[in-house]
């Protein structure tokens, strides 16, 4: 397979597909240093170019020259549309809708629309609270003071105290 991206076109690979790439000096440097581990880079046996694998690896990427690698699944787009709908337990009349999806722009507006109602839903029925227990080296005392790292980080400016205290907050690994 060859892609045509070029000239800020996207770059779009299949995953476990080789695809023959042309790249800028740029691109390459940072698909070599920061993608190594999620694409394979070669050269073709004949013709220019570079070959792009993916691996198991779907998603975008935005590349220094203005490019993006749009990696898609090879699961077709409806089996994953099924299979959030299963894991999520929607409606059966969603598993019947049917449309097409020319850009991965649109599927992730698609997500994120839904991953946006659960929110709105989970904030509408409340968040769960919980103490949290904390440490900080603090200008006032709260809670309790934790006497050796205290010594630790403050032995010479006494103006702050290291303190262990818990904090009833939304902000917990639940949310």
């Amino acid at each position: 397979m060859i892609a045509t991206g070029v000239n800020g076109e996207a770059i779009h690979l299949q995953e476990y597909a080789d695809t023959i790439v042309l790249l800028e000096d740029g691109d390459l440097a940072y698909i070599q240093r920061k993608l190594a581990k999620q694409l394979t880079l070669t050269r073709p046996l004949y013709g220019g170019g570079y070959l792009l694998n993916p691996n198991q690896f779907a998603g975008v990427v935005a590349l220094p020259s203005g490019r993006r690698i749009e990696c898609r699944p090879k699961v077709p787009v409806r089996n994953f549309f099924v299979m959030l709908a299963i894991a999520f337990d929607l409606e059966p009349s969603f598993l019947q809708e049917t449309t097409t999806f020319q850009e991965i722009d649109q599927i992730f507006e698609f997500v994120i629309s839904y991953f946006a109602d659960l929110v709105d839903d989970q904030i509408r029925r409340g968040l769960y609270r919980t103490y949290v227990e904390r440490e900080e080296n603090l200008a006032a005392v709260r809670g309790r003071i934790a006497i050796a790292e205290d010594i630790r980080q403050n032995s010479i400016l006494r103006q702050r105290t290291y303190c262990q205290f818990t904090e009833f907050t939304w902000d917990n690994p639940d949310n």
